[in-house]
C-alpha cells in the first residue's frame, strides 16, 4: 500500500483493462477517476494521469492535467513509446501485459515527480 490520498486519472479505452486498474489503483490507497471520453473532470485536482495513449483523447488530456495541476503522466500500451507520447515526457512508460510491482513503482515515482502548479 502506497499509503497516500491522491487522484490517478485513469484514461483505458477497454472496459475490462480500465476496471482493473480502478481496482489496483484504489487497492494501493489512491483515488482513482476514469475518463471514458465524454464529460470533463475538474484535471485541477489529479496527481497522476495513467493513460492509454490510445485513448481518444487521452494524449491531449494527459497535457491538460499537466498544465492545470502539474500532473505527472504514466503511459500503459501493448505499443512501443511514439513521438507523440515522448512528448509528454512520461515518469514511466509501461508496456502491457506489466507487473503490479512495476505499476506501483511508477505510480509512486510520479507522485514524486509532480510539477509545481503555477498561480494563475
Amino acid at each position: 500500500m502506497i499509503g497516500l490520498m491522491a487522484k490517478i486519472l485513469i484514461i483505458e479505452p477497454h472496459p475490462e483493462v480500465r476496471d482493473l486498474l480502478v481496482r489496483i489503483v484504489a487497492r494501493l490507497g489512491l483515488e482513482p477517476v476514469t475518463y471514458r471520453g465524454a464529460g470533463a473532470h475538474d484535471l485541477a485536482e489529479i496527481g497522476v494521469v495513467l493513460v492509454e495513449p490510445a485513448a481518444l483523447n487521452g494524449i491531449e488530456v494527459a497535457r491538460l492535467a499537466r498544465q492545470k495541476a502539474g500532473a505527472a503522466t504514466v503511459c500503459v500500451s501493448i505499443y512501443p513509446p511514439s513521438d507523440e507520447t515522448r512528448a509528454l515526457d512520461p515518469v514511466a512508460y509501461l508496456v502491457k501485459p506489466f507487473s503490479l510491482v512495476e505499476l506501483e513503482r511508477a505510480l509512486l515515482a510520479a507522485l514524486d515527480s509532480r510539477l509545481p502548479v503555477a498561480a494563475a
